[in-house]
């Protein structure tokens, strides 16, 4: 099983981004799945990047989020009932505490890519999503007609501009 508490790092790559390993960003874990995000501070409108993330990292992260919205539900209900019922208060408050603890720990399994200059920047990955993208060729993705004729890391295809 990957160690999913393993340090965190930081991977730098080419902008426009290249195809990226298909190593979940979050647990280390092979996959072919991925999620499309729009970097922060991309020049141009509609820029995306497909950062491989696994289905159990996608689904620890909407049940995360579901747990908050449900808290946050309680929360304000025991809280408007608390103004007939003052007892209902610390149930209120200890709603709006597992709310925030929820919605905390699921931005925290999020990616925030970021476009710095010429480069794409990822925080916060796991060091083998690191070390995958380090040995990738550095051409990779980037032959005549698009494909990938040396790597062998099963790469998720990214969109080029146009």
């Amino acid at each position: 099983m990957a160690d999913v508490h393993a340090v965190r790092e930081d991977v730098t790559t080419g902008w426009p981004a290249r195809p990226l390993p298909g190593v979940c960003a979050r647990t280390g874990l092979p996959t072919r799945s991925g999620v499309v995000l729009t970097p922060r501070g991309a020049s141009y409108r509609d820029a995306e990047v497909i950062v491989p993330f696994s289905e159990a990292a996608t689904l620890r992260r909407r049940a995360l989020r579901r747990v908050a919205g449900l808290a946050l539900l309680v929360g304000v209900g025991c809280g408007v009932a608390a103004a007939f019922s003052w007892f209902l208060l610390v149930p209120a408050l200890a709603a709006v505490a597992v709310a925030l603890f929820a919605a905390r720990n699921a931005r925290s399994l999020w990616i925030f890519p970021v476009v710095d200059g010429r480069e794409l920047v990822i925080p916060n990955v796991h060091p083998a999503f690191v070390a995958a993208v380090a040995a990738m060729p550095e051409r990779c993705g980037r032959t005549e007609g698009g494909g990938c004729e040396t790597c062998t890391s099963s790469c998720l295809p990214q969109v080029q501009a146009t």
